[in-house]
């Protein structure tokens, strides 16, 4: 890879934009960073008490930009179908998230005795979200490979479409 361009008489100081030179000084600026990111990990993976003192700190950190929790509310958790295939099971899920707030998804279930090892999947990016045939082959892969897999819809994205609001939307009469 070639040198980065200096920046310094370029163009973009003169008010003329010139696209290579832009890219040059948007590459220097990622370049640097990622160059510090690898010191730094240099430092945290040295050890393993380093590596799960920054562990502890990212999550730390994540969680203060969350906020606080909510606190729990009953699942209320409907199997609306359930589908054989060989190796595993799909079961079609629904349950409470929140109180009147309804999350869908497919269980993957491997074949056999459990306990088996879990794994939170949540497609995005795609308007049929969990329905989509790439996300259905991660779920299925997994579990011929012995892991459940919760495989929900995101906001917004397959069965979710939602409006956002304070009171619960109701899009049927439950009577």
């Amino acid at each position: 890879m070639p040198d980065l361009m200096p920046v310094q008489g370029s163009y973009l100081f003169k008010g003329r934009l010139d696209s290579s030179q832009y890219n040059y000084f948007l590459n220097g600026i990622l370049k640097d960073q990622f160059d510090a990111r690898r010191d730094k990990l240099a430092g945290i993976l040295d050890s393993r008490e380093n590596l799960l003192l920054h562990l502890d700190k990212i999550k730390e950190d994540y969680m203060n930009l969350l906020g606080p929790m909510p606190s729990g509310t009953p699942l209320n958790p409907v199997v609306t179908g359930r589908i054989e295939r060989i190796g595993y099971t799909i079961e079609k899920v629904a349950f409470e998230n929140r109180p009147d707030h309804h999350l869908t998804a497919l269980l993957y279930v491997p074949e056999g005795q459990g306990p088996f090892p879990g794994i939170l999947h949540i497609p995005g990016h795609s308007a049929d979200s969990k329905g989509r045939d790439y996300y259905q082959r991660i779920g299925k892969y997994f579990a011929l490979n012995g892991f459940v897999v919760l495989q929900t819809d995101p906001v917004c994205q397959g069965e979710r479409c939602q409006i956002c609001q304070d009171t619960s939307a109701r899009y049927y009469d439950p009577a």
